[in-house]
C-alpha cells in the first residue's frame, strides 16, 4: 500500500473510532502539532464508500443516528426501519438501509440526515486488530480499480427563468465518476443551493442532468481538484433547500 493510501486507511479508521459524521470522511482532517499543521485529505468519496462498505460488510461497523433528532430524520427513508442502540440516546440502521446509504457517498452532505449518519465500530469491529482493517481496506481499493472521478465548476448566467429568478445566477458543481455525473450542486447568487444525486435525481425544484459532460476538452476548462469542490459544496449546517 502506497503513503498516500496507509494514511487515508488510517484516517478512517479513526473517524471510525471517533464515530464520525458521514459528510466527514470526505473533507479529511488536520494534525495541530508544534512544527505546523499536517493534513490529510481531502479524500475521494468514491474510495471512503468502497472502503467504508467492505469494511461494513465484514460486520465491524454500525450506522448510528442520535435519537433526539428523531423530528429532523423523519423525512428520511430509513428512520421508521432504525432500532434501538446499545446507547438508548441512539438508533441504529436497518443493514441493508446502511449498505444502501454506503453506496451513494453523493448523499453524504453537510446537513442532510445522510449525512449526519454517524459510523462507528461494532462490538465486533471493537475486538478486530488495526492490521485486519487495513487489509481489508486495501482489498476493497485494489477491486475499485482506482475509478476515474473528475469535478468541474462551471457558471451559467441564464436565469432560471421560473419562480426562483430572484435567486439569481447559478454556479453548477459536478462529481463525474468514471464519465457518469454522480453529484450535482448548484449555487445561487442569494446563498440558495440545491443538490442531486443518483439517489435524489428530481424534485420541484429541478433535476439532476442526465447527459455525460461532453465534448471533454469543453469542460477541461472547468475542471477543479476534489479539495476545492468540498469547500465550495459545503453549505455549513443548513444544508442543501431541497435536501432538509
Amino acid at each position: 500500500m502506497s503513503p498516500e493510501d496507509d494514511d487515508f486507511v488510517q484516517e478512517t479508521h479513526l473517524f471510525v473510532l471517533e464515530g464520525s459524521r458521514l459528510f466527514e470522511f470526505p473533507m479529511g482532517s488536520r494534525d495541530l502539532l508544534s512544527s505546523g499543521t499536517v493534513h490529510h485529505g481531502p479524500w475521494d468519496p468514491a474510495e471512503c464508500a468502497a472502503v467504508l462498505g467492505s469494511w461494513l460488510a465484514k460486520g465491524w461497523l454500525t450506522l448510528t443516528v442520535d435519537a433526539d433528532h428523531a423530528e429532523a430524520l423523519g423525512e428520511a427513508t430509513w428512520w421508521s426501519r432504525t432500532t434501538v442502540a446499545s446507547d438508548p440516546n441512539f438508533r441504529d440502521l436497518d443493514a441493508r438501509d446502511a449498505a444502501t446509504l454506503l453506496l451513494f457517498p453523493g448523499k453524504w452532505l453537510p446537513g442532510t440526515p445522510d449525512g449526519n449518519v454517524m459510523v462507528c465500530t461494532s462490538d465486533v469491529g471493537e475486538a478486530v486488530p488495526y492490521p485486519d482493517w487495513s487489509a481489508e481496506a486495501e482489498r476493497s481499493l485494489t477491486e475499485m480499480q482506482r475509478r476515474d472521478s473528475r469535478f468541474y465548476r462551471r457558471p451559467w448566467d441564464e436565469a432560471r427563468g421560473d419562480q426562483h429568478d430572484g435567486w439569481g445566477r447559478c454556479v453548477y458543481y459536478f462529481w463525474v465518476l468514471d464519465g457518469v455525473v454522480e453529484q450535482q450542486v448548484e449555487r445561487y447568487e442569494d446563498g440558495t443551493t440545491l443538490a442531486y444525486d443518483r439517489y435524489h435525481r428530481e424534485d420541484e425544484y429541478g433535476f439532476m442532468t442526465t447527459e455525460p459532460l461532453e465534448p471533454a476538452d469543453e469542460w477541461e476548462p472547468f475542471a477543479i481538484d476534489l479539495a476545492t469542490y468540498q469547500r465550495e459544496v459545503d453549505t455549513g449546517s443548513k444544508g442543501p433547500l431541497n435536501r432538509r
